[in-house]
């Protein structure tokens, strides 16, 4: 067995872009509107990966996205949620 199981949206065959496609579909990102913008600018960033950024979820919590092209090509993405700390920033 797996531990931790993976993500329920992690289907195997899936790109990128039909992921966060489905994560808009269910509501995931905090997208004001501006789901398609959103999309966009993740896939430019997917594409060329340059550093950290943050995002907000609809349930309120945020992400530090870090996305990192390996030697062999592939993307390796690390996500820490940062709630905490951006909710001490609000104080």
């Amino acid at each position: 067995s797996c531990y931790p199981p993976p993500h329920p949206d992690l289907v195997p065959g899936f790109t990128f872009e039909e992921l966060m496609r489905r994560g808009i579909a269910l509501g995931r990102y905090a997208d004001n509107g501006k789901a398609e913008e959103m999309l966009a600018e993740r896939l430019r960033r997917r594409r060329e990966p340059t550093g950290s950024f943050e995002q907000q979820l609809s349930d309120g919590r945020w992400l530090l996205v870090t996305d990192r092209r390996m030697r062999n090509g592939g993307i390796a993405g690390l996500r820490i949620d940062i709630t905490a700390l951006k909710q001490a920033q609000a104080w």
